[in-house]
């Protein structure tokens, strides 16, 4: 293994990309129920707000990237 792979491997197991999570989460449940949506639209809706909540981040070096940016998934059900 490299040195920048190496250094890479470090980094993510010091955990430092949580440092760049967001502190606020997605709150979908009420949304869904009052829309009376299905399981299959509730589950897209999810996928389509949790995409458009994240933040592009790419650390120095990386080439295969994608640090998630949120702290929590979103509840479909109670």
């Amino acid at each position: 293994m490299n040195e920048r792979l190496v250094l890479l491997k470090n980094s993510m197991r010091a955990g430092k990309h949580k440092a760049l999570r967001q502190a606020h989460s997605i709150e979908l449940l009420p949304e869904c129920e009052v829309a009376d949506l299905s399981w299959p639209r509730r589950v897209a809706r999810l996928v389509r707000r949790q995409c458009e909540a994240e933040r592009v981040i790419i650390a120095p070096d990386e080439q295969i990237v994608f640090t998630r940016s949120l702290r929590v998934f979103a509840g479909l059900y109670r």
